[in-house]
């Protein structure tokens, strides 16, 4: 909004669920009011895997409030930022390019796709333009990004002319493809690294949905996994997957059994995280296990939600522990390696990690009690 000239002030910001997806109740409630109001709307943007949390927010309802308003004379654009879960498609595609049946994908799976993931994946094709990061689960070099347009004309609005560098043209040369994003140069070869990785691996469920069907896979065991060490550790530290996986990214509280406050638990997982993080003083091979963590805002939820989530922490006292501004700090796994559930020497690389997640917690607990006990 501040590169268009609008100002971060005209982006409305769309409650979320529990579940972390954008909330579509609110939504309608936000575009009736606008309307009421007379305020156009430019744009509703929803998130295909938020980097936080690999959430999917309901494009299909999105879909609906557009066709659905359009016979009101209230038309929007749709925009969906699938920088994270757009690669995630390749599951949903045969190799004729038709989407397959949900029950198909689920044949070689155990919770991916659930029916709200699926919808939105299969209305994809209705919107009307797509970011997309290649060199996130794309696998190819930082830097390598994608935007798919219905309307090839709107590479127009993105023109960026350098005499010295392009040729007059009335139509699009995407052959001189820098012109057409904002910073008005990119390196060739990361669009040259596109194209070769797709043509060796194409976007269907026979090819490239393999490499990222065994991601999910692991996902679901790791998922799975949680659920064990939760109960062994039971009435120690109380760990829970905050928000169920909307893809191959798996996040992570943890709190010690029986505290009550919000500052101590974001202490203890800082002190787990600080295990996990890469030493920029030492080799990378130097730590057995790498991780990252994320934040989450307290204010972005209602009442209920911050209600539903503190349960979950065995945070019962909200009202004492909290304060505005407040945030969660929550331990972030991406599970983009398609050889982590793979046998090594008759070990699993996720029980490994689940081995050691459970010693540290409990190794760091016993230093946390006593800090606070000293």
């Amino acid at each position: 909004m501040r590169v268009l000239g609008f100002g971060s002030a005209s982006l409305i910001k769309v409650p979320l669920t529990d579940s972390m997806r954008m909330d579509e109740n609110e939504l309608e409630r936000i575009i009736t009011k606008l309307h009421s109001q007379n305020i156009p709307i430019l744009a509703v943007i929803g998130v295909l895997g938020t980097t936080e949390y690999g959430t999917i927010d309901p494009i299909d309802e999105i879909i609906r409030f557009r066709d659905e308003f359009s016979q009101r004379g209230i038309y929007f654009y749709v925009h969906v930022d699938a920088a994270w879960g757009g690669y995630l498609m390749s599951l949903f595609r045969a190799p004729n390019g038709q989407l397959l049946a949900r029950e198909k994908i689920q044949q070689e799976l155990t919770y991916f796709p659930s029916k709200r993931v699926y919808k939105a994946f299969s209305t994809l094709r209705q919107v009307d333009s797509i970011t997309i990061d290649p060199h996130k689960q794309g696998y190819l070099p930082f830097g390598t990004g994608g935007f798919i347009s219905r309307n090839r004309d709107i590479v127009r609005l993105l023109n960026s002319h350098a005499d010295y560098v392009f040729s007059d043209s009335e139509e699009p040369d995407f052959l001189q493809i820098g012109q057409y994003i904002l910073e008005g140069s990119k390196p060739g070869a990361n669009a040259a690294a596109a194209y070769v990785a797709h043509s060796v691996l194409p976007l269907d469920c026979e090819n490239f949905g393999r490499v990222i069907r065994q991601t999910i896979r692991s996902s679901e065991y790791f998922f799975d996994c949680l659920k064990i060490l939760k109960k062994e550790l039971a009435g120690k530290v109380c760990l829970t997957v905050p928000f169920e996986p909307d893809s191959n990214l798996v996040t992570i509280a943890v709190n010690p059994y029986g505290n009550q406050s919000l500052a101590l638990m974001n202490q203890f997982s800082e002190a787990i995280y600080k295990e996990l993080i890469h030493d920029p003083l030492a080799p990378v091979q130097s730590k057995e296990f790498l991780g990252s963590k994320t934040h989450l805002s307290i204010n972005n939820l209602s009442k209920d939600e911050q209600t539903n989530l503190f349960k979950k922490l065995h945070l019962y006292d909200k009202e004492r522990c909290t304060k505005v501004g407040d945030k969660i700090l929550i331990l972030r796994h991406t599970l983009m390696n398609p050889w982590l559930s793979a046998e090594n020497n008759g070990e699993n690389y996720l029980d490994k990690y689940c081995l050691f997640l459970k010693a540290l917690l409990l190794k760091t607990l016993v230093e946390f009690n006593h800090e606070r006990q000293s």
